[in-house]
């Protein structure tokens, strides 16, 4: 959060760590729908939104087409929509 606030920037390790751990998720999710079973789940929504703070606010680009699937499926769920709409 520092670097989007305007503070430093992380240090190389912890970004090397994160990697390392989203190479380590894409790996789990190879050949499944969502991450837990085979609808979308709490989990889906928390790991979701953490990517996309990851992608959007810091323009990390995400690695493994796992990953890259996992949020394209995210995104066309439908239910993001239904969500935003009884937040906003």
């Amino acid at each position: 959060m520092g670097k989007f606030f305007g503070g430093p920037e992380p240090a190389a390790d912890t970004v090397e760590n994160l990697k390392k751990e989203l190479a380590s998720l894409d790996d789990d999710i190879e050949g499944k729908t969502f991450l837990v079973c085979d609808h979308v789940t709490i989990a889906d929504y928390f790991v979701f939104s953490d990517l996309m703070q990851l992608t959007e606010l810091y323009g990390l680009k995400l690695e493994g087409n796992n990953l890259n699937g996992f949020m394209n499926q995210m995104k066309g769920t439908g239910s993001l929509d239904h969500i935003m709409t009884h937040i906003i």
